[in-house]
C-alpha cells in the first residue's frame, strides 16, 4: 500500500542572486505596456509606419494577456468595473 503521508514537491527556491524584479506588481505591468501603447500610437500617427503598427498590435496582445491572468486571480479591482 502507498504511503500517503509523503509530502509534495516542494516549491523551487527563491532567487539566491540578489537581483530586484522589474517589477512588484502585475499592475505595474499592464501600466507600463498602456504607457508604450499610447508612445507606439502618437509614432504611428506621425509616421504612419506599418512596423510601428504591427508593435502596437502585438502591445495589445500582451496586454489582454497580462489583464487575463490579473482577472483570473481575482485583481483588488477586478469586481469593482462597473461600464
Amino acid at each position: 500500500m502507498k504511503n500517503h503521508s509523503t509530502p509534495t514537491t516542494p516549491l523551487p527556491p527563491s532567487s539566491t542572486t540578489g537581483e530586484v524584479p522589474a517589477y512588484e506588481s502585475l499592475e505595474e505591468i499592464i501600466l507600463d505596456l498602456w504607457e508604450y501603447c499610447l508612445y507606439l500610437e502618437y509614432e504611428y500617427y506621425k509616421t504612419n509606419n506599418k512596423e510601428i503598427l504591427f508593435q502596437f498590435t502585438f502591445c495589445i496582445g500582451l496586454i489582454q494577456y497580462w489583464e487575463d491572468i490579473y482577472f483570473s486571480i481575482g485583481g483588488r479591482n477586478a469586481f469593482g468595473v462597473h461600464f
